[in-house]
């Protein structure tokens, strides 16, 4: 009996759910690249400081009214791409950070599919395809969440690639992974032996 408990609690502890990366790529695969161009490009918005790696990082710089408003002014933050189109697990939740900075009307959803979605005056872009090789998608990670900025202006208008046309964080959750059964299966078998001790 004391076997029996003793089995129970190394499952639990050897298999408790970890946190799965919900990204599928069509690529090869990320490259983590905390000094890429997204501090970088000059963006045609305001003094031109108002890409999308200045919202996230936080105030100064920008003097488009508001900008930082909803910066989660973060300092570990990373970017995330090699070019390659994306798509989510499943259907996330988000929360739209940054829209409106241009006169144009945006939006973004999330399909059921995991398929991000942003539709501009221009075209509609969805995070599975490119636009020339180029995604209309940047992703990002900090310890905490997912953050997408998207540019609205096609690859052959001469876009700015500053992709902060609609900002949006995606929190992370703790997805179970393929432990999960055995993780359920003993905590089931602690639960029946503690039951018998008392």
């Amino acid at each position: 009996m004391k076997q029996a408990y003793l089995v129970g609690v190394l499952i639990l502890t050897l298999a408790a759910p970890t946190a799965a990366s919900p990204i599928l790529l069509s690529g090869p695969g990320w490259t983590a690249d905390p000094a890429a161009a997204f501090w970088d490009n000059v963006s045609y918005d305001g003094n031109g400081i108002a890409n999308v790696g200045d919202f996230l990082l936080g105030p100064p710089g920008s003097d488009w009214p508001g900008f930082y408003t909803n910066s989660p002014s973060l300092t570990d933050l990373v970017w995330l791409g090699d070019g390659s189109a994306f798509l989510w697990d499943s259907q996330a939740s988000y929360t739209v950070l940054l829209s409106g900075v241009t006169a144009w009307s945006d939006s973004f959803t999330i399909r059921p599919d995991g398929v991000l979605v942003f539709t501009s005056p221009y075209d509609v872009w969805t995070s599975d395809t490119l636009d020339a090789g180029r995604s209309h998608f940047a992703l990002f990670e900090s310890p905490s969440a997912w953050y997408v900025g998207m540019e609205d202006a096609t690859w052959s208008d001469t876009a700015d690639w500053d992709f902060n046309d609609v900002i949006v964080a995606i929190p992370k959750e703790s997805v179970p992974d393929g432990g999960s059964a055995v993780f359920l299966l003993g905590m089931v078998v602690a639960v029946l032996v503690w039951r018998r001790r008392c």
